[in-house]
């Protein structure tokens, strides 16, 4: 092939490069006209080389051919899995998400729906808002006010069970006149015959105080008698009262009905009845009219408050 002439640089077919540039144009013209026509160069020189396919080789060329058709292949091969998801989105039924959100065989979800709306409801409404505040608030104090009361009986029970470890009591003081009565403990470590103890004798009027019951023909009496620890008569026991049930125990009489609580605000527990050894449903009573033995009725003349003090005379 001939030489490839340009404007601008002169550059030799890859056959020959002449050694020396002609001195001026040849006289003759060639013996045989080429077969073809001579290529021109391109008016302005490439900014790079066309090395790539320069530096290929035959085994080049086979591997980009051997890769060119995998990746068809595997085109090809998405392809029907496109067309057979296809197939299956179109034959395949799917159930709506509000069917999952009332079945129950998803309670868990129902439940989150259920809890979203509620949300979403007291959103729209501010009244719900103030409602559902007011409502938390008065279940918080009620939970606070019951552990605040298992607390307190918690309380009562370990100072019951630690009784025995506590000093004896030495006097009763009457909440209604504030005056006190001395007693006599008789326990397991200091027996009488009684078969109940912890009794106590009552001291007063130089004396103890004795109380007979209706024998059928006499009306109940109380008296102080000379002491006698071993007569049932002057025994006297005395009960806690720290609960609703307790209280009520002790009011049997039909007159004293109405004394009977429904519940437990309107009055306050802690503190002591005394009734004979014998008739628990009798009760020492201190007013202003003096001392006596009457069917309980659990009034503040009734309820009495331990001291470990003897009361001086």
């Amino acid at each position: 092939m001939g030489n490839i002439t340009s404007t601008t640089t002169t550059q030799s077919s890859p056959t020959q490069a002449p050694t020396q540039a002609p001195t001026q144009a040849p006289t003759q013209a060639p013996t045989q006209a080429p077969t073809q026509a001579p290529i021109q160069a391109p008016t302005q020189a490439p900014t790079q080389a066309p090395i790539i396919l320069s530096n290929l080789r035959t085994k080049d060329f086979k591997n980009i051919i051997n890769k060119q058709a995998d990746i068809k292949n595997k085109l090809n091969a998405n392809i029907e899995n496109l067309n057979l998801l296809n197939t299956t989105m179109d034959t395949t039924t799917i159930e709506p998400f509000s069917n999952y959100l009332n079945s129950n065989n998803f309670p868990d979800i129902k439940n989150y729906a259920d809890v979203f709306n509620k949300n979403i409801a007291l959103l729209d409404d501010p009244k719900n808002i103030k409602k559902q505040k007011f409502d938390t608030y008065i279940y918080m104090q009620n939970k606070k006010i019951k552990e605040m009361k298992e607390e307190l009986i918690k309380l009562q029970t370990q100072v019951q069970k630690q009784s025995k470890l506590s000093p004896d009591i030495k006097s009763f003081k009457n909440m209604n006149t504030s005056q006190s009565l001395n007693i006599e403990l008789y326990n397991d470590n200091k027996p009488n015959n009684s078969i109940t103890y912890p009794n106590y004798l009552i001291y007063g009027n130089d004396g103890c105080l004795e109380y007979n019951k209706n024998n059928g023909t006499q009306s109940p009496q109380w008296n102080f008698k000379s002491c006698d620890s071993n007569n049932k008569n002057q025994q006297f026991t005395s009960t806690k009262i720290n609960n609703l049930e307790t209280y009520n125990s002790f009011i049997n009489s039909e007159t004293n009905k109405d004394k009977i609580l429904k519940d437990s605000s309107s009055t306050m527990f802690n503190f002591n009845v005394i009734n004979p050894v014998d008739e628990q449903d009798k009760c020492l009573q201190l007013n202003n009219d003096g001392l006596s033995v009457m069917p309980c009725s659990l009034d503040l003349s009734q309820r009495f408050r331990e001291s470990y003090f003897t009361v001086l005379p």
